[in-house]
C-alpha cells in the first residue's frame, strides 16, 4: 500500500512477494493490466532479476484479471468499506491481518458454478423442499458445482467457434426443459431430481451464462466496455439479493414447481436472442461486425 499508485508501488510490492515465498519466485507469473506502471522499464528490470515472467491483459479485455477483481471487491465491500482508519499505517496494517488472519483461513469462499436463481440461491432451497437430508442435499450442490465448473471451461473453448446467436437459443432453450424437468418430474424420484439439477447447472453456464459475460462487454464500444460489465453485473447482483427474498416464498407455497416460473425466464431470453439477427457471429466480437457495416 502507497500514496500513489505508481510503478515504485509496483516494484515494492513483486519485492515483498519474492521475500515472503523465500525469495526464489523463478518462473512465477505475475499478471496485470496495461496501466503504464507495469509496463514501465523499473517492473521489466525486476521481472528480469527475480526470474519472473510478466503477463499482460489483452487490449479492451476484462476477463483477464477476473480473479484480482473479484478479490479486490470482496476486500472493498466486507472490509475496506465498514471501517474507518486514521492513517494509512493503521490501514495497511489491519487490512493485512484481515486477509491473513481471516480471508485466508477462515472465510468461506465459493465458486460460482450455478447459473440463475435456481441454482444460485435456490439450488439448497430446492433440495430442503424436496424432503431430501442436508447430506444428500451437500451432494446434489456439489454435482451443480461441478457441472457449472466444467461448463464454463467447455463454452468459453467453443464460444468463438460456433454461431454464438444459435448457441444461445438452444441452451435457453435447455435450460427451460431441465427446469421443467425438475419442477414435475424431480419429486417422483431423486434420480431424476438430481439429473434435472446437474442439466439445468450444466446448460446455463454452458451458453447463457458465458455468452451474458461476452456480450455484456462486446455490446459496447471498446472505451465504455468497463461500464457495460459494470451494468450487467450491478444487475445480476439486484436480482440475487431479490431472489435470496423470493425463493424461500415461492418455495414455501408453490415447492418444487416454482422452478418452472425461473426457467420460464429462458424461454424469454431466447426470444430475445432470436430476434436479434446482429449476436449471430462466429469467431468475431459484435464491435467488429459494427465497424464492418460502418
Amino acid at each position: 500500500m502507497g500514496a500513489r499508485h505508481d510503478a515504485e508501488l509496483v516494484v515494492a510490492s513483486l519485492n515483498m512477494a519474492a521475500a515472503t515465498r523465500g525469495g526464489d519466485v523463478k518462473g512465477v507469473i505475475f499478471h496485470s493490466d496495461r496501466g503504464s506502471e507495469y509496463g514501465s522499464w523499473r517492473i521489466r528490470r525486476t521481472c528480469r532479476r527475480l526470474g519472473v515472467t510478466q503477463s499482460m491483459g489483452r487490449v479492451g479485455s476484462c476477463f483477464d484479471s477476473a480473479v484480482s477483481e473479484a478479490f479486490n471487491s470482496v476486500l472493498k465491500v466486507e472490509y475496506v468499506y465498514r471501517h474507518t482508519f486514521a492513517t494509512r499505517t493503521e490501514a495497511r496494517l489491519r487490512i493485512a491481518t484481515w486477509i491473513t488472519g481471516f480471508y485466508n483461513t477462515h472465510r468461506l469462499h465459493s465458486v460460482q458454478a450455478f447459473g440463475g436463481a435456481v441454482a444460485t440461491i435456490a439450488g439448497p432451497l430446492v433440495m430442503a423442499a424436496s424432503g431430501i437430508s442436508a447430506q444428500h442435499s451437500l451432494w446434489f450442490s456439489l454435482a451443480g458445482f461441478v457441472a457449472g465448473l466444467c461448463a464454463v471451461v467447455a463454452g468459453a473453448r467453443l464460444i468463438d467457434r460456433v454461431n454464438r446467436r444459435t448457441l444461445g437459443i438452444w441452451s435457453c432453450v435447455g435450460v427451460f426443459v431441465a427446469g421443467l424437468g425438475i419442477a414435475f418430474l424431480g419429486p417422483k424420484a431423486p434420480a431424476l431430481l438430481l439429473a434435472f439439477f446437474v442439466l439445468y447447472s450444466l446448460l446455463t453456464w454452458f451458453g447463457p451464462g458465458v455468452l451474458s459475460w461476452v456480450w455484456s462487454s462486446e455490446a459496447f464500444p471498446t472505451h465504455l466496455r468497463g461500464i457495460g460489465s459494470g451494468v450487467a453485473q450491478a444487475v445480476t447482483r439486484l436480482m440475487i439479493a431479490m431472489n435470496v427474498v423470493l425463493a424461500p416464498h415461492l418455495l414455501e407455497r408453490f415447492g418444487l414447481r416454482s422452478v418452472a416460473l425461473y426457467a420460464s425466464a429462458y424461454v424469454l431470453a431466447a426470444a430475445v436472442v432470436a430476434l436479434s439477427p446482429f449476436l449471430a457471429t462466429t469467431g468475431k466480437e459484435l464491435e467488429e461486425i459494427n465497424i464492418g457495416r460502418e
